[in-house]
């Protein structure tokens, strides 16, 4: 993505690796209530007009974990966590059966590979 935008082509490309579920996660913006709100009008429309393809979400940081420009993932893997595990949902109405059963963790997993989350030491 560029900037806060998010296009077709671009999930299109998530689409054909597999995706069902796809959670933006753009710098923080908006320093008053109004930009805040226009910011989060801007991200829920992004979503709304994908809808029908597969879920999309996005972060929105409004427990003041992230300061103005800053992305959920400069601040390590402890604050993108939660901020993922807080991820503004907007679900299709109808989910096509897949192999997204099979690729659950696969977030999960990529953050792991990228050194953002630590490995279980169960695993």
């Amino acid at each position: 993505a560029c900037g806060s935008n998010f296009s077709k082509y671009q999930l299109d490309l998530l689409l054909k690796c597999g995706a069902e579920k796809v959670l933006l996660a753009f710098d923080k913006e908006g320093e008053t209530w109004k930009e805040k709100e226009k910011y989060f009008s801007k991200l829920k429309a992004i979503c709304e007009r994908y809808k029908n393809y597969c879920s999309l979400g996005f972060i929105y940081d409004n427990s003041g974990l992230l300061k103005l420009k800053q992305s959920p993932f400069d601040c390590g893997a402890d604050i993108a966590a939660k901020l993922i595990s807080k991820g503004v949902w907007i679900w299709m109405k109808y989910v096509r059966k897949t192999s997204y059963d099979i690729k659950e963790n696969f977030l999960e997993n990529l953050l792991i590979d990228r050194g953002i989350l630590p490995m279980n030491e169960e695993d």
